[in-house]
Parts: structure tokens; C-alpha cells; sequence
């Protein structure tokens, strides 16, 4: 096992049931001042590393996302943090056993970026408005055993002022 002795900025937990898998998420802040290069990255991958290498780990199904936020990063970690065969940010993917171990290097600008994007999208799939029509087709090809009649009263199409009353 790896000796390493250190503390971590931030770290989050979630259980996920429908896999049976846990999740953890521990983060390393750089102050603004601070290039991240050869130094900070041997220190996240150090934490990685005593984690998949600790017996404890060994059998149970876990994911391990290591992330080392920072304003500024030297060539060399630029470099690192654009692998062909990993996503963008992500410097190294390790599994022992049943655990799993990512290790990404992100400034905070693409960090930012990425969530603009995420909502962006989320805000976009939100916004969709199906017709009445749409609704009774889709209510009726896949749930007709399970509604009753009066919330699909027939089968035809939806016209203005149409107006469909549930009771609870």
C-alpha cells in the first residue's frame, strides 16, 4: 500500500441502488496562484493510488473520481489532460478488483463551461411541450391496460379548447 498522508479538500459520497455500486468524488483546490504541473499531479495521482492499492477496497464495487480543480496548468499538464483514449480532463483510469479509479485535471473555466453546457441542454429537453394528441397516443400504445377510459376517452385527434379533467 501507499504511504500517503495528506488531506483532502472536499469529498462526496452518493450510493447509487439501481447498480449496486458506490461513488466517491474527492477534490483538490489549487489556489489561483498556483501552475499545476508535475508536483500537483503526482500528489492527486498519490491519492488514487493509495486508494485502489488498499486492501479494503479490494471487493467492493466502487467508483473513485479524483479531480484537481485549478486556475492554471503548466504544458505538461495540459498535455496529460488530452489522451486519445480517455475523456477530456481524465489522466489516468485504474481498476482493481471491483474498484474503479479516474483521475482528471480541470481548470475551473472548463469545469464552468461544461455545467453551462449540461444546463443548457437540460433547459432545452425541459421546454418540450407535447400536444394533447401526442399525449393520448403515447398514454394509449403504451399504458392502455392502466388508464381508464375517462382519461382517453377516444382516439381522436386533440382540437382547440380540448380540455382533459383528471380526478384524483
Amino acid at each position: 500500500m501507499i504511504d500517503v498522508k495528506g488531506i483532502v479538500d472536499l469529498m462526496l459520497s452518493r450510493a447509487r441502488k439501481e447498480h449496486g455500486r458506490r461513488q466517491h468524488l474527492v477534490v483538490e483546490l489549487k489556489a489561483p496562484d498556483i501552475v499545476v504541473g508535475h508536483k500537483e499531479i503526482n500528489q492527486i495521482e498519490d491519492y488514487a493510488f493509495a486508494v485502489i492499492s488498499d486492501p479494503q477496497f479490494a471487493d467492493v464495487r466502487v467508483e473513485w473520481d479524483f479531480w484537481l480543480a485549478t486556475t492554471d496548468m503548466a504544458d505538461v499538464a495540459k498535455a496529460k489532460t488530452r489522451s486519445t483514449n480517455l475523456p477530456p480532463g481524465c489522466i489516468g483510469q485504474y481498476t482493481e478488483g471491483a474498484a474503479t479509479v479516474r483521475v482528471w485535471v480541470r481548470c475551473w473555466s472548463q469545469i464552468i463551461d461544461d455545467c453551462r453546457d449540461r444546463l443548457k441542454y437540460f433547459q432545452e429537453q425541459f421546454e418540450h411541450d407535447p400536444t394533447v394528441e401526442h399525449a393520448r397516443e403515447y398514454l394509449a400504445a403504451h399504458h392502455s391496460g392502466l388508464i381508464p377510459d375517462a382519461l382517453i376517452p377516444d382516439q381522436r385527434p386533440a382540437e382547440d379548447g380540448d380540455e382533459i379533467h383528471t380526478t384524483p
